[in-house]
């Protein structure tokens, strides 16, 4: 089973039905255009996607586990076996970061990257930005990057998914998904349709009379 591909499937359901409520939520809230209202809801929405993703994961592999937040902890979402076997190597099912800030730049993802490489699970996900318009050139500066970062992976290696999009919406370039292989290589993924949230989003924005 392709783990990063089924775990990418199972994020994209959830983070679209989450996406086509966007417009009407931004409306109902009265929240200004990049609000930090709006920007605070955005990083919730991407949890709570990734919780819901992390269940349905794991549903599809026939596993119970628990799903929950850390809040003292460099995981945002995990989830966790609920009666795990001695033979199993991993702590978690899934660890997932979002960082939600591009590189370089102060708070970019590195950090949550780095602490994933250390991390024990069977499936990592970062889930992060890339600058504007920086879409055509991002898969060559991610395979420097990661590389660079190689030497903080540690212990057991699960499979490593990484989901980078444009920081803001406005930029239509297509999400890029990656299976990170375990010789560092980047696997792109496959959708049955590029991921471009506006699209999403307009989907449900009401006509202008």
């Amino acid at each position: 089973m392709d783990k990063p591909q089924v775990f990418w499937d199972a994020y994209r359901v959830r983070w679209e039905a989450k996406l086509e409520q966007w417009n009407d939520r931004c409306r109902r809230e009265g929240w200004p255009h990049n609000s930090n209202q709006r920007n605070l809801a955005w990083s919730e929405w991407i949890i709570q996607a990734a919780e819901a993703a992390c269940q349905d994961y794991a549903d599809l592999l026939q596993r119970k586990v628990s799903v929950g937040r850390h809040t003292n902890c460099p995981i945002d979402v995990f989830a966790i076996e609920k009666n795990p076997q001695n033979t199993n190597v991993y702590e978690y099912v899934v660890a997932f970061e979002s960082e939600q800030k591009s590189h370089p730049g102060k708070g970019s993802w590195h950090k949550e990257f780095k602490d994933l490489c250390g991390t024990s699970a069977e499936i990592r996900v970062l889930a992060s930005v890339f600058k504007v318009r920086e879409g055509p050139s991002f898969r060559a500066k991610l395979e420097k990057w990661v590389e660079s970062m190689r030497s903080h992976c540690k212990g057991p290696q699960g499979d490593f998914l990484l989901i980078f999009g444009p920081e803001w919406i406005s930029d239509e370039f297509p999400w890029l998904i990656y299976s990170l292989e375990r010789d560092f290589k980047l696997r792109p993924l496959t959708s049955a349709e590029p991921f471009i949230p506006r699209r999403v989003i307009n989907r449900n924005k009401p006509r202008e009379v």
